[in-house]
């Protein structure tokens, strides 16, 4: 995760487990790309999260990789 990243000003923090977007299941890294590259850029993605024993629903706003508001 990036610090300052789109991941970490929606809330996601480090050690937590993303575990669904928009209700799709994540159970591997290939699932979270696959659905990244098919989500619009700058849409709201509601993500599911562990963190430590809790589930937390987060809405993240993906950015391109390195862009800078």
């Amino acid at each position: 995760m990036t610090r300052g990243g789109p991941a970490a000003q929606g809330g996601i923090r480090k050690g937590d487990l993303i575990v669904a977007m928009n209700g799709a299941e994540i159970t591997n890294v290939d699932l979270l790309q696959k659905f990244l590259t098919d989500w619009p850029i700058s849409k709201p993605v509601n993500v599911s999260v562990l963190r430590v024993q809790e589930r937390l629903e987060i809405d993240v706003t993906p950015a391109e990789a390195g862009a800078r508001e």
